[in-house]
């Protein structure tokens, strides 16, 4: 079995009393459950980012789309730019991968990071 494979359990970051904890959703989702026991209301949650990065590195022009937008000329090599730490967002939504290439939607192009901790 990879990595991968087999059954997944939600994992979720917040702020409780000042400290950042991992929490587990409750069954119906209503409230969220502590490592010691406690729950808290999911309402109530001050949501963190799923990590504290000391760096975030970024893909210029990592579509072919965007490179002709751009009107930039091919590149052998990639090349990177950073991001500052502080634009690491909190959410509760599930992750949302690439959308698939369509030719109506060039717009949903993505950014692609290295998250370094």
């Amino acid at each position: 079995m990879g990595s991968v494979d087999g059954p997944r359990r939600e994992l979720r970051r917040i702020l409780h009393g000042g400290v950042p904890q991992w929490v587990t959703p409750s069954e119906d989702g209503s409230e969220l459950l502590l490592p010691d026991g406690w729950r808290v209301d999911e309402g109530s949650a001050t949501y963190l980012p799923p990590c504290d990065p000391a760096k975030i590195l970024c893909i210029h022009l990592n579509y072919e789309s965007r490179r002709i937008e751009f009107r930039a000329p091919e590149l052998g090599e990639p090349t990177y730019f950073q991001k500052p730490t502080t634009a690491m967002n909190a959410t509760v939504a599930s992750p949302i991968g690439r959308p698939a290439a369509t030719t109506s939607n060039t717009r949903g192009n993505s950014r692609r990071s290295l998250v370094a901790r």
